[in-house]
């Protein structure tokens, strides 16, 4: 699974959370090719600031594009996350032992840093 976002540094101000947009497509291990599957997901972080989809899928052609709602962290959540949030994506089915998950990295900075 590959996951790709414009906005992988976010800057938390005023203790707003952020919009950012991922998008999700399910490609083939080996060649890279994209693979034409609809199939419901699931989406975790290491961290539980974070709102996701409520019924998340990828279309007939393995893509989907998702909006999540950031939060930003408190003090005990910045020493624990060190300035890195992940999100992990993976197909939400039992007979998906045939994918892997993808992950994303963002990095993050509070306002005045």
């Amino acid at each position: 699974m590959r996951l790709a976002s414009q906005t992988l540094a976010l800057r938390f101000q005023g203790g707003k959370p952020l919009e950012v947009w991922i998008e999700v497509q399910l490609v083939h291990g080996r060649t890279r090719e994209n693979v034409h599957r609809r199939a419901p997901l699931y989406l975790s972080s290491d961290y539980d600031g974070i709102v996701f989809p409520s019924e998340p899928r990828l279309d007939s052609r393995g893509f989907a594009r998702l909006k999540l709602v950031i939060a930003p962290p408190g003090l005990a959540g910045q020493r624990r996350l060190q300035g890195r949030i992940t999100v992990w994506v993976l197909i939400d089915e039992e007979d998906a032992d045939d994918t892997i998950e993808g992950r994303l990295i963002f990095t993050y900075s509070m306002g005045d840093e």
